[in-house]
């Protein structure tokens, strides 16, 4: 039997009402918001809609940074110590929201809502 596959739906923010948003983010259900323009403030508006559900949420960057983009023009050692202070930030990030139930993804110009089964 072939795996299951679950399709996460994407709506576009220039298409759809703050009402709107704030059902997909009462249903549950990941989904993909994109043509996000104001990013820090659709975040915000996220946040604060999801805590009054009872809900905590953890952000991830998923954009490329300069020291990602130049590590590999800095010497050996010092792309180690970035790249060692990197994994030290994402992995003392994701233990202090470890139990978020919401993780939002960010996007050059899409955020990506994955709710969390708990259980």
């Amino acid at each position: 039997m072939p795996p299951r596959v679950d399709h996460i739906r994407t709506y576009f923010q220039n298409l759809i009402s703050e009402d709107e948003l704030s059902l997909l983010l009462k249903s549950g259900n990941s989904f993909v918001l994109e043509n996000v323009v104001d990013m820090a403030g659709t975040l915000k508006l996220c946040e604060e809609k999801l805590a009054l559900q009872g809900l905590t949420c953890r952000i991830e960057e998923n954009r490329t940074s300069w020291t990602e983009d130049g590590l590999h023009l800095v010497p050996g050692p010092v792309s180690l110590i970035i790249a060692a202070w990197k994994l030290i930030k994402l992995f003392l990030l994701r233990h202090r929201d470890s139990r978020a139930r919401v993780v939002i993804v960010k996007n050059p110009n899409a955020l990506h809502f994955q709710f969390r089964v708990v259980g």
